[in-house]
């Protein structure tokens, strides 16, 4: 199944607060994994958020489902 977009952004600042909308104002810290690929981790508890991440795709930044 192929990733589902939650919200794209040209900047990876602007995905930053987009991902902090989606959690209502949680404060989340992007790891980068890989080649141009981040996951989320909520920085007071310090546990990864399965089944999403950002990806840059192009020019965007993109906030998908990965399950």
């Amino acid at each position: 199944m192929p990733p589902s977009l939650l919200s794209s952004a040209p900047t990876l600042d602007e995905i930053k607060q987009a991902v902090r909308d989606f959690y209502c104002g949680s404060s989340i810290t992007f790891i980068e994994t890989g080649a141009k690929e981040w996951s989320l981790i909520q920085t007071l508890s310090g546990k990864k958020l399965d089944g999403v991440r950002v990806v840059k795709k192009g020019s965007r930044y993109r906030f998908e489902v990965t399950e």
